[in-house]
This record gives C-alpha cells, sequence and structure tokens, in this order.
C-alpha cells in the first residue's frame, strides 16, 4: 500500500511483512485482517458499506502496521503507530518522538546526524528512481548529487577547525606578512586561471583568501602605494571575472560567439593587471638588490615567482 510506504519514508523505516486483505464484495468495501483472498464474506471479515472506501483503508493500514508493516524504527515508536486508529495523528506523535532522539543526536554527534539525513535523504531518492526506471546515467547524476551533499557536509562539520588551523599556520606561526602573502597569491593564481576558464568558485574560500591577501598587502605596501593599488585591480579584475562567469549562467548565455568573446574580455583584464603587478614587484626586487639584500626569484616557465625570508623579498 502506498500509504505504508509514506508512512516508512518518513519514519526512514521500510516495509516489512503484514496479512491484510483489501477489495469489494456485492459492491462493499471489506477488509480482512487474515488476509483472505476470494469472495470477502464471513470470518474476520469487516464490512465497511459501499460509501467506505475510506475508511477500509484506514482499517487496513491500521491492521497492517499491527502485524509490525513498520520496520526499522524503535519499538517505542512502533507502540505509538499502533496506538490509535488515527494513523495521521499516531504518524505525527510518532515523528515528534523520533525528532527528539534526532535532535539530541545533531547536538552531541553533529556528524553522524547529518549523515544519518542524507542516508534518509538517498535511500528515499533511490526507491524513486526504482520506481522511474532511471537510466544507468541518472543514477551517475544521483550518485554525483549525493557525493557534493557528502562534500558540503565535510566542508561544513570541518570548518571551524579549519580556521584554527589557518591561524596556527598563519600568523600564529610566528610567519612574516610577506611570508603568508606569497602563499596566498600562489593560491590566488589558480583561482585567476579558473576566472579565465569561465569557471565559478566557491566564494566563501575566495572571500576568505582575498581578506587575508588584502590584510598582509596593507602591512607589506601601505595602502596608498601603487604596489597595493596594483593589487586591488588584480583582485578586482579576478572578482570580475567571477561575477561574469555567474551572470552568464543566470542569463543562459550559450551562444558559443557570445561567451568567447565575454571569456576573452575577462582575459585581457586579468592578464593586463598581472602584468602590472609583476612590473611592481620586479621595481622592488630592483631596489632590494641595489641595496644588497640576498634573496630568490626563480623563474617558472618564463614567468617569475616570488619567495620572502623573514619578511622581505627575494631575488636571485
Amino acid at each position: 500500500m502506498s500509504t505504508l510506504d509514506n508512512i516508512a519514508s518518513q519514519l526512514g523505516a521500510d516495509v516489512g511483512k503484514y496479512t491484510v486483505s483489501l477489495g469489494q464484495y456485492k459492491g462493499k468495501w471489506r477488509v480482512s485482517g487474515s488476509g483472505k483472498t476470494g469472495k470477502l464474506k464471513g470470518g474476520d471479515v469487516q464490512d465497511f458499506g459501499k460509501d467506505g472506501a475510506e475508511a477500509a483503508l484506514r482499517a487496513a493500514i491500521s491492521d497492517a502496521i499491527s502485524d509490525g508493516a513498520i520496520t526499522g524504527v524503535k519499538a517505542s515508536t512502533n507502540a505509538l503507530l499502533k496506538a490509535g486508529t488515527d494513523i495521521e495523528a499516531q504518524l505525527q506523535k510518532a515523528l515528534t518522538f523520533e525528532n527528539v532522539f534526532k535532535d539530541l543526536k545533531s547536538r552531541i554527534d553533529p556528524v553522524g546526524a547529518a549523515l544519518d539525513a542524507l542516508g534518509l535523504e538517498f535511500k528515499n531518492l533511490t526507491k524513486i528512481f526504482g520506481e522511474a526506471g532511471a537510466t544507468s546515467e541518472e543514477y551517475a547524476q544521483l550518485e554525483q548529487l549525493r557525493t557534493l551533499k557528502l562534500q558540503d557536509i565535510i566542508k561544513e562539520q570541518t570548518s571551524g577547525l579549519r580556521d584554527i588551523l589557518d591561524k596556527l599556520n598563519g600568523e600564529a606561526s610566528g610567519k612574516s606578512a610577506m611570508a603568508m602573502f606569497t602563499e596566498d597569491m600562489a593560491k590566488f593564481k589558480s583561482y585567476q586561471a579558473d576566472a579565465l576558464a569561465g569557471k565559478q568558485v566557491d566564494q566563501g574560500a575566495y572571500s576568505t583568501l582575498v581578506d587575508k591577501i588584502l590584510g598582509n598587502g596593507q602591512s607589506i605596501y601601505g595602502t596608498n602605494s601603487k604596489e597595493y593599488q596594483a593589487l586591488i585591480a588584480d583582485l578586482k579584475s579576478t572578482t570580475g571575472g567571477f561575477l561574469t562567469n555567474v551572470e552568464n549562467a543566470l542569463n543562459g548565455v550559450n551562444n558559443g560567439t557570445d561567451m568567447s568573446a565575454a571569456l576573452n574580455n575577462q582575459t585581457n583584464a586579468i592578464t593586463a593587471n598581472q602584468s602590472v603587478q609583476s612590473d611592481y614587484l620586479a621595481q622592488i626586487l630592483q631596489e632590494l638588490k641595489a641595496n644588497g639584500v640576498g634573496g630568490v626569484v626563480t623563474y617558472i616557465n618564463g614567468k617569475p615567482s616570488y619567495s620572502a625570508v623573514n619578511g622581505k623579498l627575494q631575488y636571485k
């Protein structure tokens, strides 16, 4: 019975074995708690009359629940389901009862509670996909969604600890502003590549990185310097690129020519700002070299990669 499936779905349970039959005899709705077949008359058959379809269905469901049709839940939950003839009322009581334990688990074991909720969601979705006769490709997309939601849970449940670890690996570790700035700019390069490729971004992670770059950039350059303003332009350009990517997706810009033009404009803007930033850094290195300050600049694929020791840019 679909009603039993619905009850089981809401409780995260399964439908087990039960014995009951529902049907009509001489135009009258009848129910047999023993699962009698053939003509429903005599014995344990209940007669609900010609207009008793709904009452007969309720009686059949109640009988099935009494037989233990709902499995995989606490005995106390099952007792609530069996306690009355008003199925909806007893189901609400059972759900309220079960939610006490879900709420408790979310507080003492938030990871386990989140995984339980995800498991229940996809257990029900898998049943629906089975009924729909879903293709292997559709099942693969369902699994892709499950994986992404699992990643969201991991990210959410570990975000606080990751923030603490970032602090311990950053300012609390004794690293200089320049050392942290160099590390963060290396991470920023990957975001620039994503913007140029037309990809979207994890806005929370990107925002956190930009905040760190701005903080250390201010400490190193000061806000009124041309170096800092070049950094701002670089950040603006890449952020604008991500904004364009989102707007294109929302506007449904699927025309190849239009999309290519948008990406080309982004590429030109971001590349131009990268060149300005690199030029300013090169000027700083020249000044450091002229003053006899030692250090390293490594060239990778013809492009300079800057590093620092004790808060100072280095060259080689």
